[in-house]
């Protein structure tokens, strides 16, 4: 046998038989760096479970005797070196008067202790593993502060229910390795800090006043495999409870259902252990007693097993059929109850464990992956735990408003991105109906991924195996969990063939992957692909058999998720092609004391909204940590309070389970059912033809069509009766019809949009009397129509002023502008560098003709010829003005096609900017919220109202925002005067009360992290507001893009095309506010 292959099965025999093992040390190799070493008499792994005294208590899954919370203010101390700490405070009488408070769960640096550091992949210490306290660059936040260490002190007595009971403690997550001591006397070591740590301390408590004593240190070798992009947050962060077992105990369980039958019926099976810490026992005196509940609460069985001695532990196992039993899946999570119990030989009672599951399948086969016999297209998110405040700690309430957000957006797979999460989460997800993809602690990305200084390391087997078996040990019973995961952009070679393995020695129901080590994972993975390079994994998916998968895709940072609808039209066209997940859920924005490297936690750190006044979003740098990738973790669908950006809302959309479409005759719509096991009965289907403003005819109807089958239906509305001359539009919609725990009835699940009559567009109309008056100087040409005053540069033939009344409207000219600010997608794609000659386009246009023309009395005509440097285009400028003031502008470019040396443009349109007060915006187009043209599938057309700042869409990073599609009609208002644009054809529009050269992206990707593009990078609380209304108004605009944010240009179809002909033209219109209301 080779020794590499002993390695790999003997640290598969340790972690499954609990045994935690260190090489002999050097004396002067701390814990802490010795990857051998994962900890000092910590109980082995087992299930998640909570044990009761009371069965009704188990039942209704109230607060249990048996469980006390150790939550709450403990006494802290924090050091920025391990030489500094204080050595004897774990002594009972160690006088901590003096010391602060911190609140546990919680991180040390939310609450002002240290800095918060974010970097994606690099080691924020000297990379030298698996050393910590090697000295980094100098301008490393721990260069000084090499490796803190926090010392916690908490005092509690037992309570009664835990009186005479073997206690144990359970730290659900400490980062990044600790020490606990009770009562003055060591008790253990532990690190891998996602996982439950939990230790004997019945032979250190006492009756009366307890003494307890932590300490944590920031960095230890274990940090080596915790290299997530992330803030990198350490403290007591995860609950921290004791747990009363009586003298024989349930010490793990792991439920087995076998689905048979066509999927009707279900073998269950229950293996458990048996445990006591007293010698002599007689198990034989005990057995498990097991009763199994309907979801309404119907008894279903109950079974009775004793242990046997095998492996040196006590085990036993029951089995159960069932006949006709309900699935749990993500659309309908049905969940069975088991009240196991632990009796001894006189019937008496020793604690009652409860446990909710679900029947359930999930495997590869056929090169799909497969649900209770069901190909699924996965629609994932990853989903880091985050708070504003609390930083990794997450309150109950706001996880429930993320699994009901994350439901309420089609979602029906999470990935717990890169980390076992809070156990309340899973049991949130088996309630709500969220598959799960489980990923393990583990990632060494600062070493490249699919490296072999870790993967492949001896040194370092048993501290990967330890993250693969703790994550499956505690998880391994809930029911949405359908995927494991052995962790994130980490190494390769034995030692995740050994993790593997371990998986699979304690749960084969499920299938694992593996992104990094194709030979360990049941999927082909591959992450951020387009949906042109997304094929050769499709073939090599074919080739091994094994379904592709994108764990991560559609980097959704600032204004992002362009081209979303093309990624799925890919997933539904290639069965082996199972789908992916989102990067990502929420913006790990932090909430920051304005001017001062502080989180803002406050008295009240559950609450996400931010006090404006008072505090900033920051993100990475902004604590002067460093290194940092500063706003590269700004990539949430939600921004970090939970407000959904419109990104969410086209995954929404796009990500829905049914699919409509308009047949060749306009009121017949095909319907397909692409949910995985429900009927359309299920739901409320709704049908609206609408105008503008006013809702021509409605009707509900049902639509009872089983999975994966279409069928059409008529929309009972008289088309051919509409004689009307506005735009006809109408809309299906889906409705749930009865209250679900993650939303309320009438709630809209899908929705289509169809027109049925297109917008009429008309070109300006001259007037029967009013007269329209030209004159003319050198400098300007000024028209006179009735109240309202136009002047036109005679030079630049720019608009440089419009007047109705007194009220002059522009502030600057209306003119010409190709250039779009870069979003962040962009900022690191070279768009700047490749469009560059865009920036100053119309700026260095060079007019050679300014041509006047009184058309008629009513009808003054002014052209304007000018020429482009860039392509050596023609460019010709119209405006015709009526007699009541009406202007009409047209742009037409034409490239010189001999002389093309820009393929592409940023946009073709124009801009003006207008007096500030004209701060109320309506619109006929996509809305309500932000869209582009690639990414407006969840934009309703539909007539709209928003103040400037609520038109806003504030990402964090200043970026280019606030674009509306499909424009017919827009207006800006003040309290007097309207001015209305009115397009020639459909167009964008975006107004900030910014200008673009206030923004600021990093373009350079060497320069990135410098001190100078720091200093540049910008806020969007670091944009001014200007004294005005910067509008731009395009016929073309390039779209978001979205496949990632390091090089990805958006698809060339959402490119603006500047090798081509291009006429934009619309309509302004200024009017007073009464003839705006009368209208």
């Amino acid at each position: 046998m080779s020794l590499a292959k002993y390695i790999h099965l003997f640290a598969i025999f340790l972690f499954l038989s609990g045994v935690a093992i260190a090489n002999t040390p050097q004396s002067s190799t701390h814990d802490w760096e010795n990857p051998q070493l994962i900890s000092r008499n910590k109980v082995e792994g087992h299930a998640f479970f909570r044990p009761f005294a009371q069965r009704s208590a188990a039942q209704s899954q109230q607060q249990s005797s048996r469980v006390q919370s150790l939550n709450g203010k403990w006494k802290f101390h924090w050091v920025g070196q391990p030489d500094q700490r204080p050595l004897d405070f774990y002594q009972r009488h160690y006088d901590v008067s003096e010391w602060d408070e911190i609140d546990v769960p919680g991180n040390w640096q939310t609450q002002g202790y240290g800095r918060p550091i974010y970097t994606n992949h690099p080691y924020p210490f000297a990379k030298d593993q698996p050393r910590v306290m090697s000295e980094p660059p100098k301008h490393y936040s721990n260069f000084y502060d090499r490796n803190p260490v926090g010392s916690y002190k908490h005092k509690f007595s037992l309570h009664e229910g835990l009186l005479d009971k073997q206690v144990f403690i359970e730290f659900q997550g400490v980062k990044s390795a600790f020490y606990l001591w009770v009562n003055g006397k060591k008790v253990g070591y532990s690190q891998g800090s996602m996982t439950p740590a939990e230790f004997d301390i019945s032979d250190y408590v006492i009756a009366g006043e307890n003494d307890l004593a932590v300490e944590v240190y920031r960095w230890s070798d274990g940090s080596y495999l915790e290299g997530q992009d992330m803030w990198r947050f350490s403290g007591i962060f995860r609950d921290v409870n004791l747990i009363a077992r009586p003298k024989v105990y349930l010490h793990d369980l792991l439920i087995k259902t076998e689905l048979v039958n066509n999927y009707q019926d279900a073998k269950f099976n229950l293996d458990f252990e048996f445990k006591s810490q007293f010698e002599g026992i007689d198990f034989n005196d005990y057995q498990l007693t097991l009763n199994v509940f309907s979801a309404d609460g119907h008894i279903l069985a109950t079974e009775y097993a004793k242990t046997m001695h095998r492996n040196g532990k006590q085990l036993g196992s029951l089995a159960i059929d069932f006949d006709n039993v309900r699935l749990w899946s993500t659309e309908s999570p049905t969940l069975y109850s088991l009240l196991l119990a632990v009796v001894d030989k006189q019937g008496k009672v020793l604690e009652y464990v409860p446990w909710d599951f679900g029947f359930k399948e999930t495997k590869i086969e056929d090169n799909q992956f497969w649900v209770n016999g069901k190909s699924i297209k996965i629609k994932g998110v990853n989903r880091h735990e985050h708070h504003p405040r609390t930083g990794r700690y997450v309150d109950l309430e706001t996880m429930k408003l993320d699994i009901e957000l994350i439901k309420q957006g089609n979602f029906n797979l999470v990935r717990t991105s890169h980390y076992p999460n809070d156990h309340r989460w899973y049991q949130l997800a088996n309630q709500y109906g969220l598959y799960v993809l489980d990923d393990a602690n583990q990632e060494s990305h600062g070493y490249k991924t699919r490296n072999k200084i870790l993967g492949d390391n001896p040194d370092w087997t048993l501290a990967h195996v330890d993250r693969a078996t703790s994550m499956v040990h505690t998880n391994k019973n809930y029911t949405a969990i359908a995927i494991w995961s052995l962790g994130n952009e980490g190494g390769k070679g034995q030692n995740f063939m050994a993790m593997r393995d371990a998986v699979l020695a304690i749960d084969k129901s499920r299938p694992i992957m593996s992104d990094t080590d194709i030979n360990a994972s049941d999927f082909v993975e591959r992450s951020y692909r387009t949906t042109d390079n997304v094929n050769e994994f499709l073939q090599k998916s074919e080739k091994l058999n094994k379904p592709f998968i994108q764990r991560e895709y559609a980097h959704a940072m600032g204004n992002s998720l362009g081209n979303f609808q093309e990624h799925w039209d890919k997933i539904y066209a290639h069965d082996n092609y199972v789908g992916g997940a989102i990067w990502d859920w929420v913006d790990q924005g932090l909430a920051r004391v304005k001017n001062a490297a502080m989180v803002s936690y406050g008295n009240n750190p559950q609450r996400l909204t931010l006090n404006n006044k008072r505090e900033v979003w920051a993100y990475g740098g902004d604590f002067g940590d460093k290194p940092t990738d500063a706003e590269f973790l700004l990539n949430g669908i939600v921004a970090p309070d939970r407000t959904p950006y419109p990104a969410y809302y086209e995954a929404k959309k796009v990500q829905q389970n049914i699919l409509f479409t308009q047949t060749q005759q306009p009121m017949r719509i095909n319907i397909m059912n692409r949910f995985n096991f429900t009927d359309l009965q299920a739901y409320t289907f709704r049908w609206q033809v609408k105008i503008q403003h006013k809702l021509l005819a409605e009707g509900d109807f049902s639509m009872p069509l089983k999975p994966g089958q279409n069928s059409d239906f008529e929309v009972p509305y008289d088309l051919a009766g509409y004689q009307g001359d506005e735009e006809l539009l109408l809309q299906l919609s889906v409705h749930l019809n009865k209250d679900e725990v993650w939303a309320d009835t009438d709630f809209e699940i899908a929705f289509e949009q169809f027109v049925l009559k297109p917008y009429n567009f008309h070109e300006i109309k001259q007037t029967n009397q009013a007269q329209a008056k030209v004159s003319q100087t050198d400098e300007y040409i000024n028209v006179q129509a009735g109240d309202k005053k136009m002047v036109i540069d005679a030079v630049s033939g720019e608009l440089i002023s419009y007047q109705i009344g007194q009220q002059e409207l522009l502030v600057n000219p209306l003119a010409p502008y190709f250039w779009k600010p870069v979003n962040n997608n962009q900022s690191r794609n070279q768009f700047v560098d490749r469009m560059a000659n865009w920036m100053n386009a119309a700026a260095y246009r060079q007019v050679h003709a300014v041509d006047v023309k009184q058309l008629s009395s009513g009808l003054v005509q002014v052209d304007v010829q000018a020429k482009l440097i860039v392509n050596d285009a023609s460019y010709h400028l119209s405006y015709i003005i009526n007699g009541d003031g009406d202007i009409q502008v047209q742009g037409t470019y034409a490239p010189n096609k001999q002389r093309i040396n820009e393929k592409f443009m940023p946009k073709f349109g124009m801009r003006f900017a207008l007096h500030q007060s004209f701060d109320e915006i309506s619109w006929y187009g996509r809305g309500p919220f932000e869209n582009y043209p690639d990414r407006k599938t969840a934009a309703r057309i539909g007539a709209y109202e928003n103040t400037l700042m609520g038109f806003q869409v504030p990402y964090i990073s200043a970026t280019d925002s606030s674009n509306r599609s499909d424009i017919r009609f827009a207006a800006f208002a003040n309290d007097h005067y309207r001015l209305h644009i009115t397009g020639l054809q459909p167009f964008n529009f975006r107004a900030w009360p910014y200008d673009e050269t206030d923004l600021y992206s990093v373009n350079d990707k060497n320069d990135k992290f410098s001190e100078s593009a720091r200093i540049r990078r910008k806020h969007y609380y670091d944009l001014p507001i200007r004294p005005y209304i910067n509008v731009n108004l395009d016929l073309a605009i390039h779209g978001v893009g979205g496949d990632h944010s390091w090089g990805a240009e958006t698809m060339d179809k959402y490119h603006v095309r500047a090798d081509k002909d291009w006429q934009f033209g619309f309509i302004l219109k200024a009017q007073k506010v009464k003839e705006r209301n009368a209208k």
